[in-house]
């Protein structure tokens, strides 16, 4: 792959008759990459609808649809941005604009036409294609949140124990055996698996694959990618030296110690490959480093080398010393240490096999828990969409008609693609042909691929740019240069993360290598990047960082400081410390709605509203600023008194009159 400079890049990246996969680090201006490329393709097709842009969130597809109509309604009065970044976006709604006229799409006048939705919602269009009684979803509402419907399928599954079908109640009996016989236990399970149905159900509902080498095919090559990675870090003169002191402590170490060298009786070196291989790399990691994971620094004769092997002693206590500082060899070790074999016991396989007919059950009772409340997850939608279009080799009405539809996708974070996305993807691309006039554009970054605990899969991103998606091969651009943050800020993150990320993308472990960036804006004063250790004491981090932000205010008073945090816990207590010192907060989607006080007043007018016998809403009515009752008062008007209604007391004169003038 050749290397070109952004400029180059961005100008190749709105080349309408290729597809792209773009990596773009953070500040890069991806988003306005997008928006070029988006109006290049409407500018050459018959129907805007013909171009689809999915993006991850809803917040990202409005802010697209916003500065596309900006664009456009900037080129329909021809008034250009001052901003220089934005010029090729209006130069390019220009001929937009003008085929608007042309072929009277009216987009400013008719936005929806403009083809940005989220991934969920194109998901919702596709699956509502399907009819209600050929499985569609057409009638049943989109829940955020399907918890109470994952374990109530998860409960009538597990209670299938006592049912009609012999098959599901003895495989839920083996499932019951391996947790300890805790029935809530399994449901819990069973439950947590239903958010990640569409990475195992396709493979257990398909009859022709056979699972059980499917599975340890997948383990094989898990155990050869880390045995091999392991390999690479041992010099072959190291290995020579070892070979014969794993050997001898095969024969003189302790038992248990023994009996995980055993392998080494009989080898020169370990294999490349296979059981064997697992087997002498284990007696390396076992011979090498401790049970915690630290190299070996005592040996003697539990490990074989009593003072009758002194020679051997000292080879090896000089090749543990010449190791000691090799982290990522002891790391590499310690993986292969906990490496599972690659074939199952058979009592893992009537566990394995139990669970599939278990989880069949479970797919099943979800979808009839769907039907009871009219209501279904995005995974399902996601499903749905995908029976909707049908196979790549068998496909469905709706994707041959989209097959004409469609000539154009562009999909925005696609380092947090998951499996059943890039699925979705290889169907809406079957059948596409090189140079048909068809593109796909991909823009993501694996560095900040974020999303795994929702199934993402950065190798997807890595995958793509190797052989593209489906039939389609994607040519691979690369920006560099970043347009948010500071010089300082910049080459700090390219000196740190440098060191921790890899230094080649490793497509099986889902690891992408560090990519730097150059920095664009101009350098200002005091540009720097600090850090601070974190202290262990209670409370010790907030009022580290209160003591920070005062000298920071005090020495520039007029300046605004952000406190970007992980979780909201992590902010308790720095906003009431930072108003105890005189510091004004304002907490960015921090302050919940409910929290505030004007929230909590309206709250309470309402429910006084709606039920006149609410004391503690008529009292915080009356408390509230356009009443402002003193306690006091509200002593006066009720303290003698706890049943009756507020709303019954200010009816009587005699009680009004023990309010103080102030009230009246």
């Amino acid at each position: 792959m050749s290397v070109v400079s952004d400029a180059e890049a961005r100008g190749a990246a709105l080349d309408p008759a290729q597809s792209f996969i773009v990596q773009a680090p953070a500040g890069s201006g991806k988003t306005e990459l997008l928006i070029q490329r988006y109006l290049a393709l409407l500018a050459t097709v018959q129907q805007p609808e013909q171009v689809v842009a999915i993006t991850f969130t809803r917040k990202a597809a409005a802010e697209m649809r916003r500065r596309v109509l900006r664009a456009l309604r900037a080129a329909a009065e021809s008034s250009p941005s001052a901003e220089a970044h934005e010029r090729t976006a209006f130069e390019l709604a220009l001929t937009v604009v003008a085929r608007d006229r042309a072929h009277d799409w009216q987009l400013l006048a008719q936005p929806q036409r403009l083809r940005i939705d989220t991934l969920d919602a194109f998901n919702a269009w596709l699956a509502r294609q399907l009819p209600v009684l050929a499985d569609g979803v057409a009638a049943a509402d989109v829940v955020d949140k399907a918890e109470d419907l994952y374990r109530e399928a998860a409960r009538r599954c597990v209670e299938g124990i006592a049912g009609d079908d012999a098959a599901l109640a003895r495989a839920v009996r083996v499932l019951l055996r391996d947790v300890g016989n805790d029935c809530a236990g399994l449901e819990q399970l069973l439950a947590a698996l239903l958010p990640r149905r569409d990475q195992w159900l396709r493979l257990l509902a398909d009859g022709s694959i056979a699972l059980r080498p499917l599975l340890e095919g997948a383990l094989q090559r898990l155990v050869d990618d880390e045995i091999a990675a392991a390999a690479a870090l041992v010099e072959p003169h190291a290995m020579k030296a070892l070979a014969p002191l794993l050997r001898h402590a095969a024969g003189a170490a302790s038992d248990s110690l023994r009996a995980t060298l055993a392998p080494w009786l009989a080898l020169e070196q370990p294999p490349a490959t296979g059981a064997v291989a697992l087997s002498a790399w284990r007696g390396i990691a076992a011979l090498l480093l401790t049970k915690q994971g630290d190299w070996r620094k005592r040996v003697a004769k539990p490990e074989g080398f009593g003072p009758e092997h002194a020679q051997l002693r000292d080879r090896l206590r000089a090749l543990l010393e010449a190791l000691a500082e090799n982290d990522t060899l002891r790391a590499a070790l310690q993986t292969v240490s906990g490496l599972p074999d690659a074939c199952y016991t058979e009592p893992q396989w009537q566990s394995l096999a139990a669970l599939k007919i278990v989880l069949l059950r479970l797919a099943a009772e979800l979808k009839v828990a769907f039907a009871e409340r009219r209501a279904v997850d995005f995974v399902e939608l996601a499903l749905a969409a995908q029976r909707a279009l049908g196979h790549v080799d068998a496909p469905s009405e709706l994707l041959l008609a989209l097959d004409r539809r469609i000539q154009h996708l562009l999909v925005d974070e696609f380092q947090d693609t998951s499996q059943s996305q890039r699925r979705l993807l290889e169907l809406l691309t079957a059948g596409w042909q090189p140079d048909d006039g068809r593109t796909l554009f991909l823009v993501g970054d694996p560095m900040q691929s974020i999303y795994r605990f929702r199934d993402a899969d950065m190798s997807l991103f890595l995958l793509a740019k190797r052989r593209g998606i489906g039939a389609v091969r994607l040519r691979s651009l690369t920006l560099r240069r970043n347009f948010r943050s500071a010089p300082a800020i910049v080459h700090w993150v390219n000196a740190a993360f440098a060191r921790v990320f890899p230094a080649a993308d490793d497509v099986a472990t889902g690891r992408a290598a560090f990519r730097d960036s150059v920095a664009t804006r101009g350098a200002e004063d005091e540009q720097l990047v600090r850090t601070h250790a974190a202290t262990a004491t209670p409370g010790g981090e907030v009022n580290s960082v209160v003591e920070i932000l005062v000298a920071e205010r005090r020495r520039d008073p007029e300046q605004s400081i952000a406190v970007l945090v992980q979780n909201r816990k992590h902010l308790e207590n720095l906003r009431e410390r930072l108003r105890e010192r005189g510091l004004a907060v304002h907490a960015v989607e921090i302050d919940s709605l409910g929290e505030q006080q004007v929230a909590q007043d309206l709250a309470g007018l309402t429910r006084a509203l709606l039920h006149l016998d609410d004391r503690i809403a008529w009292l915080a009515v009356l408390r509230a600023p356009w009443c402002g009752l003193t306690f006091a008062d509200l002593e006066a008007l009720c303290g003698d008194d706890h049943k009756a209604a507020i709303w019954a007391l200010l009816q009587q004169p005699e009680r009004l009159a023990r309010l103080s003038a102030a009230s009246m």
